[in-house]
């Protein structure tokens, strides 16, 4: 006795609508891929800004002279500050606008070469160390009298 087979149809998605979802799937993945290459191929770290002085001796100061510094760095930006020989600090960051020995040759408020710090060799021995930098980055470290 032959049965009578009945034919069971499953429905499944149709053809069109399979092939626009694995379209949708394939540009989902390449964007969220790209972003997270991209993101990776740019620099987090800001880019190091140099100061150069030349440290000079006129009469009871130390003459720090600036030789280089970007334009774009504010007095009010760059801090001094002092060690003495031993390592300990002789005075504590500084905004330049606020220290006295600073001599600011124009554009006024922005460190240019010629700008000139002065310190005191009677506060300062031979062998004290400068350093200029900003909230995060040391721009310049000099010891005074090499």
């Amino acid at each position: 006795m032959l049965k009578h087979l009945k034919r069971v149809e499953e429905e499944a998605v149709s053809p069109v609508i399979a092939v626009i979802l694995l379209l949708a799937i394939t540009v989902v993945l390449a964007s969220v891929l790209y972003i997270i290459v991209s993101n990776l191929a740019q620099s987090s770290t800001k880019d190091v800004v140099y100061i150069g002085v030349v440290v000079e001796t006129s009469g009871p100061n130390w003459t720090v002279r600036i030789v280089h510094a970007p334009t774009t760095l504010g007095t009010s930006r760059v801090e001094l500050a002092v060690s003495y020989p031993n390592g300990t600090l002789a005075l504590v960051p500084t905004p330049l606008s606020q220290y006295s020995g600073f001599i600011d040759t124009s554009p006024e408020g922005t460190l240019n070469a010629g700008d000139r710090i002065l310190l005191p060799k009677s506060t300062y021995p031979i062998g004290s160390t400068i350093m200029l930098m900003d909230e995060d980055t040391i721009m310049c470290t000099q010891k005074l009298g090499d």
